[in-house]
């Protein structure tokens, strides 16, 4: 699965920072008692000026009881102790926000993505509102915590939106002489979210409260190694992210690579590419012999209608190099593809009779279930088809849903039934029709938005590449050989 693996590195390189092991305790950096003690004093001394709000009190943490111990120089403590949370405020019930930009943006939630603030999402308040919520606005220097629907996201607020007003689902993070990025690496740390986690109410709408955020213990270290953390999180960050983009295209390798190699061999099939070209093959002049009189048969029995006779491709209409003994011949003079089907109402058909929809053959052409008329409660006409009938669907033909007919039924009239002329293997217009060339060119000119279809004249006007009856079956074999490899691969994980 895509981004697994360097999610996995990301989270190891922060639980590392997060403990102290990407790196080590140099002299000069300040006693961490002495900088918890600094951070306290400086919270206390700006609730006392009013320049914080004053909250709940906690109790300082034992750090003998946490859950892991730190390395040399840190200390576990509770945020409240040495940051300020503060909520934001919803805009009055039946207010709206602005599109149009005014004096005073607003912050919502939706516009919290990736650790940040998208700018150009931003609405803004009324003018009259911008007066009564104007306590509510969060600085440049603090991180914002998302409290409802999606709770516990960490980020920082960009420069242009440096007093914005706060949505009531999100709450800012205060503090002084902390460096930023180092307490949003923290708070984004599996140890910090597993809190996160378990101090969120889960009657109603699920809810971070104010008292749950101070009381998250987080491991500290001085302010210096802060620095130094952020400077290797960063480097180490950067490797991952180009060690994703591989991830990644090895992931969407790994996806396309099995249709890639499904749709060579296919087109390598119809090339004569998997196969040999063999002397004593009959000739293709013999089939197409055969085909006009089992045709001229016909319609002397007036089972068919004349038609124009059969001509040889010109060189302008080749789509692509066949083995010099191949020919080019168009589906509908090779098959009956438009020749008249005949119909009957699903009430009047035998109960015990295969009754196909398109709904029982899955994209690729592979058949989910077989149903009979009884189990169907089907209305309206049906085409008859017979056993050794190759199935077309025409409406969304980019699903490939061609099937042979193994017995006698009646289907949809979405799929057209059709047998060859002269002896040609089923099988290898079957896999003909599957083929990237047929799915690329019948795509280009099928019509209907929402249902698209392929028409008739599009279809019996299609140069299909016929080789020797021999070597059709050849083609066939070879096919039936590597293709479950093939889906085989793509089953793997």
């Amino acid at each position: 699965m895509a981004h697994v693996l360097a999610k996995d590195l990301r989270d190891a390189v922060i639980q590392a920072a997060m403990s102290g092991k990407l790196t080590c305790y140099e002299d000069g950096d300040t006693n961490i008692d002495t900088y918890i003690e600094d951070l306290v004093k400086n919270k206390e001394k700006n609730v006392k000026s009013k320049k914080w709000k004053k909250e709940f009190s906690v109790e300082h943490i034992d750090n003998s009881s946490f859950e892991y111990s730190l390395a040399n120089n840190w200390k576990w403590c509770y945020l409240g102790d040495i940051c300020a949370i503060r909520g934001g405020k919803r805009v009055p019930v039946g207010r709206k926000l602005s599109e149009e930009p005014t004096s005073q943006k607003y912050i919502r939630v939706a516009d919290m993505k990736n650790h940040s603030i998208i700018s150009n999402t931003i609405k803004y308040l009324p003018d009259d509102l911008i007066e009564k919520l104007a306590l509510y606005t969060i600085s440049k220097n603090d991180l914002y915590i998302t409290v409802a629907g999606t709770i516990g996201d960490v980020g920082v607020v960009p420069n242009e939106l440096d007093g914005a007003n706060l949505t009531e689902n999100a709450d800012k993070i205060i503090f002084e002489n902390i460096d930023k990025q180092w307490l949003m690496t923290c708070l984004l740390s599996n140890v910090v979210q597993r809190q996160i986690n378990e101090a969120t109410t889960q009657v109603g709408q699920p809810k971070l409260a104010i008292k749950r955020i101070q009381s998250l213990s987080i491991p500290l270290c001085p302010l210096e190694e802060q620095k130094r953390i952020v400077s290797k999180v960063n480097e180490l960050m950067a490797k991952i992210d180009e060690y994703e983009k591989l991830e990644n295209q090895l992931v969407q390798l790994k996806e396309q690579f099995p249709k890639d190699m499904r749709d060579s061999l296919l087109q390598a099939g119809m090339m004569g590419k998997l196969t040999k070209q063999l002397k004593n093959d009959t000739s293709v002049e013999e089939i197409l012999k055969s085909i006009e009189e089992q045709k001229k048969t016909l319609i002397k029995e007036d089972k068919l209608q004349k038609k124009k006779s059969f001509h040889l491709i010109r060189n302008d209409e080749i789509p692509f190099d066949i083995p010099d003994n191949w020919v080019f011949a168009k589906l509908g003079y090779i098959s009956t593809y438009d020749e008249a089907k005949q119909k009957i109402n699903a009430r009047d058909a035998n109960d015990n009779l295969w009754m196909l929809d398109l709904e029982d053959i899955a994209k690729g052409g592979t058949l989910l279930c077989k149903k009979r008329v009884f189990e169907r409660k089907a209305i309206g006409d049906k085409t008859i088809f017979e056993k050794g009938s190759i199935l077309y669907s025409k409406l969304r033909p980019y699903l490939l849903k061609i099937l042979i007919a193994d017995e006698d039924g009646i289907c949809t009239p979405e799929l057209v039934p059709f047998k060859m002329y002269g002896g040609i293997n089923t099988s290898y217009i079957a896999l003909f029709l599957k083929s990237p060339y047929v799915d690329s060119e019948i795509n280009k000119v099928t019509y209907g938005v929402k249902m698209p279809r392929v028409g008739t004249k599009t279809m019996v006007n299609f140069y299909v590449p016929l080789p020797p009856i021999e070597e059709q079956q050849r083609i066939v074999d070879k096919l039936d050989e590597m293709l479950p490899l093939v889906d085989a691969l793509a089953q793997m994980d």
